[in-house]
């Protein structure tokens, strides 16, 4: 609390915090205000005068809880607590006061009479004035708003069951008869398709409409070539054939089901991990600057970030995955990692970080193992404080496919009651600190955000975030649909799908030359060579010679793990290459 000239009088302290308590200037007409939160019965903390010249002077104060009844209070001395006339004074309770309150001080003058002050009504908020050239349409499908106003007008039309609908990741169809009529009381007219958000695209399309899709060579071997220039153009192919292929919304004709769960960015830190071929490296730039330039080229930006759709739409959506210090298949659902925060931020969270400010990814898939205990798609800090507010990643974060749902198999102890986590409470948790969408792939668990989100609310279980409510559901809505709208889905005109309904006109879709090509060079520059100094006695013999190849896989295709399926005819073994 600051007087009219800047000299701070009070302070808050307490168990929740020490920080100042800052309510701006004071002026006889315009009064100042602060909400705190608590989340736990017991004293709220005290007010503490920091000024010896303003100890003895009584300001008087209401204290306004959150369920809206004013309580005066004053405060005098140097060590004062509440004064609120029928609050006790060491047991603030939530239930009955509500879980915040806030503070109003009102004019300069010390305040030492018994009756009661008027005090003036804050000023009402200068609001902007939009124009917007088309008000009679809804603004969920007017592109004169923001992706993210559009986003929170839709989802203000859904009910509880609906929004449950779209937190997984098969998502179902909305009609626009279904979704009202908005802030602006204009009825839907475009549907919300049903969506699959689950999609692959590792090295080249491989979930979804994939029939023929062109098949890369795997990560591993791209990070070979150390050329992040060509994998950005091998990855712009990739996003290209996924708008020629791709399902199309039933109304605008646009590419829908655009979110993909690649890349990988786990590190490699053992060779038995049995996945290494679909990341990198153990080395946290090369790792991060080759899955930058894969997030690029998929989501339609220029080297240097910059959306290259003049009107700011995305090509594709990509979500690096599995966050975090994830290298275990034999204990995938219910194994774990321990590490201090600094191998942490330093290592296994590094190349996520390098993406995210980078390339801006519009994704990120948490891990099924815990990280300290803590299971990776439940911890706020993992998804909260690390990525969002520390990394700066404004997008949505998903899932690995049912890590929520079988979190029953970690035995995890909640925090707020002591006993092992139920359904409920693991569902509310994970989604209140910030897993927005439960990809939903078949593991036995105990539901899903989709099948309990009106059981979640009813419960209300403590989280990290304060009392679980529906406004949780709306904030991972709002990353999702952001996103979503974000690719152009719902609207006209868009220049992507004019550029891929061209391509297919003009015979340059699906395996292009122009994409074969880039296989072949991403095929010689990966390859490693070992240079024999003499150790190993081979000696080209002079002349004509045969060669022999050794092993089955002469005759046999692998194409890598996330491999699109290939007819016979196209598929091009070692025998076949070499001969």
């Amino acid at each position: 609390l600051f007087a009219q000239d800047g000299q701070q009088l009070l302070r808050r302290s307490g168990r929740t915090s020490t920080a100042p308590l800052s309510l701006g200037t004071m002026s006889a007409s315009r009064p100042q205000y602060a909400t705190f939160s608590f989340h736990e019965r017991g004293s709220v903390g005290t007010l503490a005068v920091d000024d010896e010249t303003a100890a003895d002077t009584a300001y008087t104060m209401y204290v306004n809880s959150s369920n809206n009844t004013d309580y005066p209070f004053t405060l005098t001395g140097s060590e004062q607590g509440f004064n609120c006339p029928g609050v006790p004074r060491n047991n603030w309770d939530p239930e009955t006061y509500g879980s915040a309150i806030r503070l109003y001080a009102y004019g300069m003058e010390p305040y030492g009479g018994s009756d009661e002050p008027e005090y003036p009504e804050p000023a009402d908020p200068e609001v902007p004035v939009v124009d917007i050239e088309h008000p009679e349409l809804p603004i969920w499908e007017n592109t004169e708003y923001t992706f993210a106003e559009r986003a929170a007008d839709l989802i203000a039309r859904m009910s509880v069951a609906q929004k449950g609908s779209q937190l997984v990741s098969t998502a179902s169809a909305i009609s626009a008869a279904q979704l009202g009529n908005g802030a602006l009381n204009v009825p839907a007219t475009k549907n919300v398709d049903s969506y699959e958000w689950w999609s692959e695209a590792l090295h080249g399309y491989s979930r979804g409409q994939t029939s023929g899709a062109v098949i890369y060579p795997q990560n591993l071997t791209m990070a070979s070539t150390w050329n992040p220039e060509l994998y950005y153009r091998q990855a712009t192919e990739i996003g290209n054939e996924i708008r020629e292929k791709t399902s199309k919304h039933s109304q605008t004709g646009n590419a829908r089901n655009l979110n993909f769960y690649s890349p990988t960015v786990n590190m490699h830190r053992d060779p038995r991990w049995g996945r290494n071929e679909e990341s990198f490296s153990e080395d946290v730039y090369l790792t991060g600057k080759m899955a930058s330039e894969f997030v690029l080229g998929m989501e339609g930006k220029d080297r240097e970030g910059n959306l290259l759709d003049p009107d700011g739409y995305l090509k594709t959506m990509c979500t690096i995955k599995h966050y975090v210090a994830n290298n275990s298949e034999r204990n995938r659902l219910n194994g774990g990692a321990a590490s201090d925060l600094r191998a942490l931020r330093e290592y296994y969270a590094a190349p996520y970080r390098n993406v995210i400010q980078q390339a801006d990814v519009r994704s990120v898939m948490t891990a099924y193992s815990t990280f300290n205990g803590e299971p990776s798609s439940y911890s706020s800090y993992l998804m909260d404080t690390l990525l969002r507010q520390t990394y700066g990643f404004n997008g949505h974060i998903t899932s690995d496919c049912d890590s929520v749902a079988t979190q029953n198999r970690l035995a995890y102890v909640n925090p707020y009651t002591g006993d092992t986590m139920t359904d409920i409470e693991a569902l509310a948790g994970s989604l209140a600190h910030g897993e927005d969408l439960e990809c939903n792939g078949g593991y036995s668990g105990f539901g899903t955000y989709s099948s309990k989100l009106s059981r979640m609310i009813d419960a209300a279980p403590e989280t990290d975030k304060g009392i679980f409510t529906e406004n949780a559901a709306d904030i991972g809505l709002l990353h999702m649909f952001t996103d979503r709208i974000a690719t152009g889905e719902f609207d006209d005109d868009l220049a992507y799908t004019a550029a891929a309904n061209e391509r297919i006109a003009n015979g340059e879709s699906g395996q292009s030359a122009e994409r074969l090509a880039i296989i072949d060079e991403v095929n010689r520059e990966g390859v490693v060579l070992l240079k024999n100094n003499g150790l190993l006695p081979l000696q080209i013999p002079d002349g004509a010679y045969n060669v022999v190849i050794i092993g089955s896989w002469q005759t046999q295709t692998y194409t890598g793990l996330y491999s699109a399926g290939v007819s016979g005819n196209s598929n091009v073994n070692i025998q076949k290459g070499i001969t």
